[in-house]
């Protein structure tokens, strides 16, 4: 069975997910997530009562409680904010994180593909999820030079993302652009371009170039422990 691949919207912003963005993508998730097995059993009750997202004080309690929650936080801490290195590595398998994560957000996007949305969230609310797993990839790539493909059954999942390198769209993630034309960019400089690779008509930066090159980015932040060598 192939599997069904999890993109970004192309009108999506890459720039770096907000804590507040999360939350409330969370609060639309655990809402979809718990009326599907409502309809899949009958009876269910929905732990939300409200369908739009207002940032009340018992909505985020709601959401806090969440296994969802706990996992997206502790993700995106890491992929955002360079944190919890120690604590994914030693309390968690990289295999059920990056599970959870596609399980959670295909099941989800079914709802998007046919309603188009969940409440009045923006697209970058919307997307946050598929964002954060493809940032997710890409900095553990830079930090370890992790193989997806040591991990993941299929890289059919995050089909954007290549199983060594940086495509752009991860690169851009990481550097904090908003979109991939703005890597396009640094390639065509005349002084210190980014050095590509092409495979198949698509662009891909090496771990070491992406290490030098992002260490300049104003908005990359890097992760704590790690030492990405010397910028010349």
């Amino acid at each position: 069975m192939a599997a069904l691949g999890l993109t970004i919207h192309h009108a999506c912003k890459l720039t770096p997910i907000t804590e507040e963005e999360l939350m409330e993508y969370s609060y639309y998730a655990i809402n979809n997530l718990n009326f599907l097995a409502k309809t899949a059993t009958g009876g269910f009750q929905s732990l939300i009562e409200e369908n739009d997202w207002e940032a009340s004080i018992q909505q985020k309690e709601m959401v806090v409680e969440t296994n969802l929650w706990k996992t997206l936080k502790l993700i995106w801490e890491y992929a955002e904010k360079g944190m919890n290195l120690e604590r994914i590595k030693s309390e968690y398998h990289m295999d059920d994180l990056l599970t959870d994560l596609y399980k959670w957000s295909s099941a989800c996007n079914s709802t998007l593909l046919y309603d188009g949305h969940f409440g009045h969230e923006k697209i970058e609310v919307r997307e946050s999820s598929i964002k954060l797993a493809y940032k997710f990839l890409a900095r553990l790539k830079l930090d370890f030079e992790f193989n997806i493909l040591d991990e993941l059954p299929s890289s059919g999942l995050y089909p954007v993302a290549h199983s060594t390198m940086l495509t752009t769209v991860e690169y851009s993630l990481l550097a904090g652009l908003s979109h991939i034309g703005a890597v396009r960019n640094e390639v065509c400089k005349i002084k210190d371009p980014l050095v590509i690779e092409k495979e198949g008509g698509n662009i891909l930066i090496t771990i070491p170039v992406a290490r030098k090159f992002l260490q300049k980015k104003r908005k990359f932040i890097s992760t704590e422990g790690i030492d990405y060598g010397q910028v010349n």
